[in-house]
């Protein structure tokens, strides 16, 4: 009713719910059209998507590499289907009460291969860096149980889902960490309108929001990833060049060092991704 605001439009599916939030000017009947326009669009987006362990077992017999770590630490799209098979069915024989997998996430073949294993099975996976979050017992290692779901032992932490869901701790440096939960499949499928694979480097680490998503820009069209374990310029450079890197993505903090380390003009890439803080003027004419 209002001429200005805010529009929701609001898709259901079989086994979910998405909302899109839209904001227009005081045209009713320009609204009234782009919403439902957009809805359509967005309807269709979702029902053509291709789960994330549909497209990874269409490549299980492929052996074009998936991942590159380092040097000896690699996976091909083959050995990440087979291994994460075999990791899933374990889990469920051996602990039937887990519920869901927490993962001190890194760039290596290990975390890869949990992560797949866990959307095999529909588990969520909650991320963490050098503690485990709250209620988390760490002697169980890689299992969460359903009693551990707990914040401050009061409400659970997460509800059961129907899709594989990656779960997000804040640093709690302000106040009590903060929890956000992504759906694992909407990032996997945002990429799925990339023309051709491309080899992707992030210079972000494993467990932040951007290099996840970075990894399913690399991996939805099935071109592969590069990442370290802990960047260094100098490293990153070679890797870049070893791997003939088409894609770059890091924070401006990353691409300075990468400058000030003799970076300079590559052949084989074609996009540089810049974000997750502000970039100044130099750096920005330097990219």
């Amino acid at each position: 009713e209002k001429p200005v605001g805010t529009v929701w439009i609001a898709i259901s599916g079989p086994h979910e719910t998405v909302a899109r939030k839209l904001l227009f000017g005081d045209d009713h009947l320009r609204t009234i059209y782009r919403s439902g326009d957009d809805g359509v669009g967005y309807a269709e987006e979702i029902s053509s998507t291709i789960s994330m362990i549909e497209k990874l077992k269409s490549r299980a017999e492929s052996h074009e590499i998936a991942f590159r770590f380092t040097e000896n630490n690699h996976l091909t799209w083959s050995e990440w289907y087979q291994s994460a098979s075999v990791q899933a069915e374990k889990i469920k024989k051996e602990f039937p009460s887990t519920i869901g997998i927490g993962l001190s996430m890194q760039w290596n073949a290990e975390c890869m291969i949990h992560l797949a294993a866990a959307c095999f099975i529909n588990y969520p996976v909650v991320l963490y860096k050098d503690a485990l979050p709250l209620g988390l017992d760490p002697d169980i290692g890689l299992r969460i149980e359903q009693n551990q779901w707990h914040i401050n032992q009061e409400a659970p932490i997460l509800p059961t889902f129907s899709f594989p869901v990656i779960a997000l701790f804040s640093s709690g440096t302000s106040g009590a960490p903060n929890l956000w939960v992504h759906n694992l499949e909407a990032l996997w499928n945002k990429y799925d309108k990339l023309k051709s694979p491309y080899r992707v480097f992030t210079a972000f680490s494993a467990d932040h929001i951007s290099g996840i998503e970075t990894m399913a820009m690399a991996l939805s069209p099935g071109g592969s990833l590069s990442a370290l374990a802990a960047f260094s310029p100098q490293e990153a450079m070679e890797k870049m060049q070893k791997d003939r890197i088409q894609i770059v993505s890091g924070t401006p903090t990353l691409m300075r060092l990468l400058f000030i380390n003799g970076w300079g003009p590559n052949t084989e890439l074609k996009i540089i991704q810049c974000g997750g803080e502000v970039i100044d003027h130099k750096t920005r004419m330097h990219l």
